[in-house]
C-alpha cells in the first residue's frame, strides 16, 4: 500500500475515534455527499490492520476522508493549514486536481456532441441527396428502357415490313 494511503487511512481511524461514528454513519455521511461507498467497504477499510492490507481505491478513500473529516478542512486557512498533516494537504491537493480533470473531460464531451451533431446533420443531407440520386437514376433507367422498346418495336416493324411483299 501507498504510504500517503497507509496516513490517510491512519488519521481516519484516529477521527472516527475522536467523533465516535459508526461504520454507518460513515456510509451514510458518504451517500449525503452523493458517494456510493458500501458499509462493507467501510468497514474492511477500519478494520484493525487495514492500513497494512492491499492498496483501496483513490476515489473510496478520498470519499471517506471528505465524510469523517469532512470538507472543511478544504479550504486552508492559517489554523487549518498548520493542522492539517501533509498527507491530508496531498489528498485534498490530489482532489481538486481530480476535479479539474473531471471538469476538463466535461468540456470535451461537450466538444463531442457538438460534433456528433453536426456530423449527423452532414450525415442526414447526403442521405438525402442519395435518395434524390437513386431516384434519377431510376427515372434515367426507365427513359433507356422506354427508348430501347422503342427502338425494338421499330426495328421488329422494319424487319416485318421487308419480309412481307
Amino acid at each position: 500500500m501507498r504510504e500517503a494511503t497507509k496516513k490517510v487511512i491512519l488519521r481516519l481511524k484516529e477521527v472516527r475515534n475522536q467523533k465516535g461514528l459508526t461504520y454507518q454513519d460513515i456510509v451514510d455521511a458518504c451517500e449525503s455527499q452523493n458517494e456510493s461507498i458500501s458499509l462493507s467497504t467501510v468497514k474492511r477499510i477500519f478494520a484493525k490492520g487495514s492500513e497494512d492490507g492491499p492498496d483501496y481505491r483513490s476515489y473510496t478513500v478520498n470519499a471517506i476522508f471528505h465524510a469523517v473529516i469532512g470538507t472543511e478542512e478544504m479550504a486552508f486557512t492559517a489554523a487549518q493549514e498548520a493542522a492539517l498533516t501533509e498527507t491530508e494537504k496531498e489528498v485534498v491537493t490530489e482532489n481538486a486536481a481530480l476535479k479539474a480533470v473531471v471538469e476538463m473531460k466535461d468540456a470535451s464531451i461537450e466538444d463531442l456532441q457538438r460534433q456528433i451533431a453536426a456530423l449527423q446533420e452532414q450525415k442526414a443531407a447526403l442521405e438525402a441527396s442519395l435518395r434524390t440520386m437513386e431516384i434519377r437514376h431510376e427515372a434515367t433507367l426507365d427513359l433507356f428502357r422506354m427508348a430501347m422498346e422503342s427502338i425494338g418495336k421499330a426495328s421488329r416493324s422494319d424487319n416485318y415490313r421487308t419480309l412481307v411483299p
